[in-house]
Parts: C-alpha cells; sequence; structure tokens
C-alpha cells in the first residue's frame, strides 16, 4: 500500500471493507496527512453515520461503474501493448477519451448520465 501513496501528502483515500484495519489509518495520517476512510463492516461497534455510508457508496459505485464502462465498452482489460510504456499510453487514452466524451457531453448541455457511456460517445 505505501507504495500507491508514495507521492501524494495530505489527501483522502474512499477505500472498502478490505481496508479495515486499527492501525493502517492512524499510520496514514500520522505519516503522510493521508485520510484514509472504508466501508466498515456491518457488525461495527461505530459505524458511520447514515449521510456518511451514504456518500461513501455512492462515490464507490460511480469509481465501480465507470471501471465497468471502461472494461466492457473500451476494452481496456484488452490492452495489446508490447511495453510497459506502450501499456501506460494506450490505457491514458481510454480514460482520456472517456472523460472527454462526458465534459464535451456535459458542455453541450445533454443531461446524459454518466452510467451511459454509449450515450456519451455517439450521443
Amino acid at each position: 500500500m505505501w507504495e500507491l501513496v508514495d507521492d501524494y501528502n495530505s489527501i483522502t483515500i474512499v477505500g472498502d471493507k478490505g481496508y479495515t484495519s486499527k492501525h493502517l489509518p492512524s499510520q496514514l495520517q500520522s505519516e503522510k496527512g493521508i485520510q484514509l476512510i472504508f466501508m466498515k463492516r456491518n457488525n461495527c461497534k461505530d459505524p458511520y453515520p447514515k449521510w456518511l455510508r451514504q456518500h461513501i457508496f455512492k462515490l464507490r459505485r460511480r469509481i465501480e461503474t465507470t471501471f465497468s464502462q471502461l472494461t466492457e465498452q473500451l476494452n481496456i482489460n484488452k490492452v495489446l501493448a508490447k511495453s510497459l510504456w506502450g501499456l501506460m499510453t494506450r490505457l491514458r487514452t481510454k480514460i482520456l477519451s472517456h472523460n472527454l466524451c462526458y465534459y464535451i457531453n456535459m458542455l453541450l448541455g445533454k443531461d446524459i448520465n454518466l452510467g451511459h457511456i454509449k450515450e456519451l460517445i455517439f450521443g
């Protein structure tokens, strides 16, 4: 995990239930100023307030929907690259195209749900 946050300070990371640890959030906060927010398990003694749980769920759903779209619509899982540089370039291009489609449709005033990637691309 530390390799992933080496270049960052004072950010908030939203994680899933796999990051439940008593020591990890406090270590990240003290060493890097990083706040780790993760979904707590259902049987947790001190759950987050309902509004925060709903907000975390909404963020995670948006992230997972975007990953699903990138995988199914833009074939991000089938990048045929011969080198690490080629892999990074192709992945960045696909992510950029997804973001540009959403942004252009927003500028054009089209109220398109992010969950409908085909409408973002083909309008």
